[in-house]
C-alpha cells in the first residue's frame, strides 16, 4: 500500500530561465519547460499487479517503466509540482498520481495518454488506492478527508471527513464496500468507514500517534503500521488487537500486504525489509541494504523492488537477500549548477548527488556520467573549448575535479586540507582555475600542473563567488556575511585592488564582462 509521509523533507529542482530561454523558450503560458533532463529523486514506487509495469515518482513527476527491461516508457510531468502518490488499478491499465497541486490525474498505461482530472482536494494528497474492482479508488488528504472517485466518470462518490486530522492512508476492504483510515487524531486514529451513508463503523484504538500505511492480510484481517515501529493486526469486524509484529527500525517507510496471503512486509528508512506471518507473528525474512524511501512488490512472490535514498532502484530476492539487479535512471532534484557546452549542444548538471550528468541538449537523453562523491558539487561548468569539465567535492578531502569531457576519465584534481568548496571558476583559456571554500580562502590553481599559484585570504568566511578576468589580470571573490563584499586583486602578484561592499544579501556571482 503506498503512502507519503506529511513530514518528508522534499526539495524540488529549479531550472532557471535562461536555460530554458536557451533551450528554445517557454512553453505555452510560460509556466513549463521545453525540456526536461533525468527523473529527479525518487521517492514513490508502484508495481502493476502482471509485474509488466513499474511506476515512481518525486519531486520531477511520475514515469512508468517497462519492469523488465528496465527503461522508462512514459514521462507525466503534467503536474508540474512534487507528486507525492501513485498507484496501479488492479487490472494493471490505469495509473493515478497525486501531486502537490493538490490534483489527481489518471493514465492509460500502454498508450501515457491522460484519462482523466480529479480536484477538490484543499490541502497535500497522502495517498491514493483502488477499489478491488479497479472502477473506483480512493484518495487520503490533509484537508482532513478521504474521497472516493469514479475512475471513468471522475465522479465524486463520496467524502468521509475527520475534523483536525491529516489523513495519511486510505484502503477499501477486500470485498470493496466499506473503507478504512488512518490520521493524525488525538483519538480513534483508525476508522472503518460505510460507503453508502459515510459513517463510521467503528474505531481501532492503536497507540501509535502517526499510521501512515494499511493493508489487508489472508482471513480479512487488518494491518496498520505505527510510527512506534510496530504492525499490529486487527479483527476488522470486532475492532480486536490480535498481535503486534516487532522488529521494525527506524521509520517505516512502505507496506505490502494482501489479502490472499499470510505475510505483510514492511520496509524500514535504514535499509532493512522484514516479513512476518501475520497469523503466527514470526519473521519470515529479513535483509538489509541502502537507506530506503519505498518499496513494492513484484507478482510472483518473493520478490521486491526498493527505491533507494541514492536514487537506485533495487530488485531483492526475500528468501536469500540478494539483490540481483539494480536499476539507474533517477536523479537529484537538487540541482545546483548547470552549464552548456560551447557550441549549444550539451547540457552540463550537478548538486546533490555524486554524480554529475551530461545531457544531449536537444533529446534530453543522458550521454555520460561523471562520477564525483556523495556529497554533491557545488559547481559544473565546461572549458571554452568543450573539452573538458569542471566539478568540485567537499568529502572525504575538498576539492576541485577537471575532467575528460569525451571519455568521462579524471584528469587532474585540485585539493586543499579543509573547508567544503563552495564555488569554482576556469580561466576562459582554460590555463588557470579559482575556488572560493568555506576556509575563507580564494584559491589559484594552473590546471596544466596542479600547483597552487595563489591563496589569498577572501572577502568572508565563506567565499561563494569567484571569477578571473578575461586576459587573467584580475581575480574577484565574493562572500557571505552580515555586510557582504567583493574584492578584487592584481594578478599575477595578488595584491589587493579593491573592496566593494554590498548593502545585503550575500554574493553569487561576480562576471567579468567580456574583452573587446
Amino acid at each position: 500500500m503506498r503512502y507519503s509521509m506529511a513530514t518528508r523533507f522534499r526539495l524540488r529542482t529549479l531550472l532557471l530561465p535562461a536555460l530554458l530561454s536557451a533551450l528554445g523558450g517557454w512553453a505555452e503560458g510560460g509556466t513549463r519547460p521545453v525540456r526536461t533532463f533525468g527523473l529527479g529523486d525518487v521517492q514513490q514506487l508502484a508495481i502493476s499487479s502482471d509485474g509488466r509495469h513499474m511506476a515512481t515518482a518525486g519531486p520531477a513527476g511520475a514515469f512508468l517503466w517497462d519492469r523488465q527491461a528496465g527503461t522508462v516508457r512514459h514521462r507525466f510531468e503534467e503536474h508540474g509540482w512534487r507528486v507525492s502518490a501513485i498507484a496501479f488499478s488492479p487490472d494493471g491499465e490505469v495509473l493515478v498520481s497525486a501531486s502537490d497541486d493538490r490534483l489527481i490525474r489518471a493514465w492509460d498505461v500502454e498508450s501515457g495518454t491522460a484519462r482523466g482530472t480529479f480536484a477538490g482536494h484543499r490541502g497535500e494528497i497522502l495517498g491514493l488506492a483502488f477499489a478491488p474492482d479497479g472502477r473506483s479508488f480512493a484518495s487520503a488528504s490533509a484537508d482532513n478527508t478521504a474521497r472516493i472517485w469514479a475512475v471513468e466518470s471522475g465522479e465524486l462518490l463520496q467524502t468521509v471527513e475527520v475534523r483536525g486530522a491529516f489523513m495519511h492512508a486510505a484502503v477499501f476492504t477486500p470485498e470493496g464496500d466499506r473503507l478504512v483510515t488512518a490520521a493524525t487524531a488525538p483519538t480513534d486514529r483508525i476508522r472503518l468507514w460505510d460507503l453508502g451513508s459515510g459513517t463510521t463503523i467503528r474505531t481501532f484504538d492503536t497507540p501509535a500517534w502517526h499510521v501512515p500505511a494499511l493493508g489487508f492480510v489472508r482471513g480479512g484481517y487488518l494491518v496498520s503500521a505505527g510510527d512506534d515501529l510496530q504492525v499490529r493486526v486487527w479483527d476488522l469486524e470486532t475492532g480486536e488487537f490480535i498481535r503486534a509484529l516487532s522488529g521494525a527500525t527506524l521509520g517505516m517507510v512502505d507496506l505490502i500486504a494482501s489479502p490472499d496471503l499470510p505475510t505483510v512486509t514492511v520496509g524500514c528508512s535504514d535499509g532493512r525489509v522484514i516479513q512476518w506471518d501475520a497469523e503466527t507473528g514470526e519473521v519470515r525474512h529479513e535483509l538489509s541494504g541502502p537507506f530506503l524511501a519505498a518499496l513494492g512488490e513484484i507478482p510472483g512472490g518473493g520478490r521486491i523492488m526498493t527505491a533507494g535514498t541514492d536514487n537506485l532502484l533495487r530488485e531483492w530476492d526475500l528468501e536469500t537477500g540478494v539483490n540481483p539487479r539494480t536499476l539507474p535512471g533517477h536523479s537529484t532534484s537538487l540541482t545546483l549548477g548547470v552549464g552548456f557546452s560551447p557550441d549549444g549542444s550539451q547540457v552540463l548538471s550537478g548538486g546533490g548527488e555524486a554524480a554529475v550528468r551530461l545531457w544531449d541538449g536537444a533529446t534530453g537523453e543522458l550521454v555520460r556520467t561523471f562520477q564525483g562523491h556523495g556529497g554533491g558539487t557545488a559547481t559544473v561548468a565546461f572549458t571554452a573549448d568543450g573539452r573538458r569539465v569542471l566539478t568540485t567535492r567537499g568529502a572525504p578531502q575538498p576539492m576541485a575535479q577537471v575532467w575528460n569531457a569525451q571519455t568521462g576519465e579524471l584528469e587532474r584534481d585540485f585539493s586543499w586540507p579543509t573547508g567544503w568548496p563552495l564555488c569554482a571558476a576556469l580561466s576562459r583559456d582554460g590555463g588557470q582555475l579559482v575556488t572560493g571554500a568555506q576556509d575563507g580562502r580564494v584559491r589559484l590553481w594552473d590546471v596544466a600542473t596542479g600547483q597552487v599559484l595563489q591563496n589569498l585570504a577572501g572577502p568572508a568566511a565563506w567565499v561563494t563567488a569567484v571569477a578571473i578576468s578575461p586576459d587573467r589580470t584580475r581575480l574577484a571573490a565574493g562572500g557571505s556575511t552580515a555586510q557582504p563584499q567583493v574584492n578584487l586583486w592584481e594578478l599575477p602578484g595578488g595584491r589587493l585592488l579593491h573592496t566593494f561592499e554590498l548593502e545585503a544579501g550575500s554574493v553569487k556571482a561576480w562576471p567579468f564582462p567580456a574583452m573587446r
